[in-house]
């Protein structure tokens, strides 16, 4: 059987408040209000934490999904963060609507999708050049002639057949 362990009377202080080296951090710490992006509709939330170090992993989790996390001044008026309650005033207003989208489509600038533009502004009957495989590696960003080749074939095939002129 295990013996209980307890501590020497004389090493355990009582904490009144008073003594600040016997406080715990939290215990020392004003509140702290976290705001963050919440939802696709440029939405901001506020959670408040009564210990810091919840408030500190919680910003962290919301900075690495991309949240936007901003900390808020304490209720008695120190600041706490990095943003004021002016610059939190500016993000809190809503973002002007989004374009409809297609649902399961997300908007992105890849190389077959820049391909289909490329193809649309040149027109069918204009095949697939070097020119516009030299303009999809600039659009794109990344030279890789053989990869924009493909796409502008694969772009020029896939146009062919939803025109009609492939039957």
């Amino acid at each position: 059987m295990r013996r209980q362990q307890t501590q020497h009377p004389h090493l355990r202080r009582p904490n009144d408040g008073k003594d600040k080296a016997n406080q715990s951090i939290s215990d020392r710490t004003p509140p702290v209000s976290v705001e963050y992006d919440y939802g696709t509709k440029g939405e901001r939330r506020t959670k408040e934490f009564d210990d810091a170090q919840k408030a500190k992993k919680f910003f962290i989790a919301k900075d690495k999904a991309g949240k936007n996390p901003k900390v808020q001044k304490a209720d008695d008026g120190t600041d706490t963060g990095n943003t004021t309650k002016d610059e939190t005033r500016e993000t809190t207003t809503k973002s002007e609507p989004k374009k409809p989208t297609t649902p399961g489509v997300r908007a992105m600038r890849s190389r077959p999708y820049l391909a289909g533009v490329i193809i649309a502004k040149h027109g069918l009957a204009a095949g697939v050049t070097d020119a516009m495989v030299a303009e999809l590696d600039e659009a794109y960003g990344k030279p890789n002639p053989t990869e924009s080749t493909f796409c502008l074939k694969s772009a020029w095939h896939a146009a062919r057949g939803f025109t009609g002129e492939a039957v």
